[in-house]
């Protein structure tokens, strides 16, 4: 349920406040139960691949520099995940709702931008990865290929559910601001 939905809900009897909002939404009715469940799948993704990538995708026969690239990207992207799920676990940190939707609103703007570059870097460190030091057939390049593209695609698929995060807070924050 998001802000708009908990403000046409605000009963006749109880007066419109964003003290109100502000309570309801600390409350854990803020729409971001789904967006919370992605960072966890993603979160829990990340630290089983930094922990099997080795010996599972034959890191140990792959350059040293790529094996170390690949677990310091998993290990930022686990801290960066972290992080997200924090800031979304704890909405509000004063007692201004508008200012507090503000710093909620440049908060997932970074962390937009730290993220999407973060699953670039890793994403192109697997292919390496997964690339390096292989007899390359025309199958394994059309797999190769595929898995490409696929990166490719998932860059505009990551920003736009951000976009869709950071909407949700700006379209409060004007909702909030005419009251």
């Amino acid at each position: 349920m998001d802000i708009h939905q908990l403000w046409k809900k605000e009963t006749a009897g109880e007066q419109k406040s964003r003290e109100n909002i502000r309570k309801k939404l600390n409350a854990g009715a803020s729409g971001l139960g789904e967006a919370k469940l992605e960072i966890l799948a993603e979160l829990i993704f990340f630290v089983l691949f930094a922990s099997v990538f080795y010996k599972w995708f034959d890191g140990y026969n792959k350059p040293l520099w790529l094996s170390l690239s690949i677990l310091a990207l998993c290990i930022w992207m686990i801290v960066n995940h972290v992080l997200v799920y924090r800031t979304m676990s704890t909405l509000w940190s004063g007692d201004n709702v508008v200012e507090c939707l503000a710093q909620l609103r440049e908060q997932y703007e970074r962390q937009r931008n730290v993220t999407c570059i973060l699953h670039t870097a890793l994403y192109a460190a697997w292919l390496l990865l997964a690339s390096w030091g292989i007899n390359w057939t025309q199958n394994k390049v059309f797999i190769l290929a595929l898995f490409f593209l696929a990166g490719i695609l998932m860059i505009p698929v990551a920003q736009r559910r951000w976009n869709k995060r950071i909407q949700l807070v700006v379209n409060s924050e004007k909702m909030l601001t005419d009251f």
